[in-house]
């Protein structure tokens, strides 16, 4: 039994959020982190940026344990990331493993998302975060918006409308 295996899969698409389309277009490679964050060595080797993915898939040898993992690329012509995932796996089991990279609008609204949970934690002023945020969405607005998918939310509608939740939660 021994190891066991990681079949990653990159799921990313131009113009979409959270695409469910493998890029088979774009070379990814990936790193994988044990759940402290340490790059994972094998053979005295890191995992770090193993590849190319080939048509958007990769497979890999682990020892059992719990992993997280992401992946990077140059497919939007500059580096472009994907969203971490986390897995365990146990001796001689294979895992499926899909790795989401989210388009530049979306990173842009996580940013937001970032900047205000620095303000309700107190480690980033209020009127620095404002100023960051009014920056963002002025880029927003030269952006081309995402295509979406029938019966799909988009993203900054779901964000507002979640903040919007947590902030009558937190009246009660």
């Amino acid at each position: 039994m021994g190891y066991g295996k990681l079949n990653i899969w990159v799921r990313y698409e131009p113009e979409i959020t959270w695409s469910c389309r493998v890029d088979d277009k774009n070379e990814w490679y990936v790193t994988i982190k044990d759940c402290t964050g340490r790059i994972v060595e094998r053979c005295g080797k890191p995992m770090r940026w193993i590849g190319p993915t080939e048509c958007g898939h990769l497979e890999v040898e682990v020892p059992p344990g719990c992993y997280v993992m992401s992946a990077i690329s140059k497919a939007t012509g500059s580096n472009t990331y994907t969203a971490p995932a986390f897995v365990q796996v146990r001796c001689g089991e294979t895992v499926c493993v899909n790795l989401l990279a989210p388009i530049a609008h979306d990173c842009a609204w996580y940013s937001i998302v970032g900047l205000r949970q620095g303000v309700r934690e107190g480690i980033i002023p209020e009127d620095l975060a404002e100023k960051a945020i009014g920056a963002i969405k002025e880029t927003l607005e030269h952006m081309k918006k995402p295509k979406t998918r029938l019966g799909e939310m988009p993203l900054e509608k779901e964000i507002r409308e979640a903040e919007k939740f947590l902030n009558e939660r937190a009246k009660t």
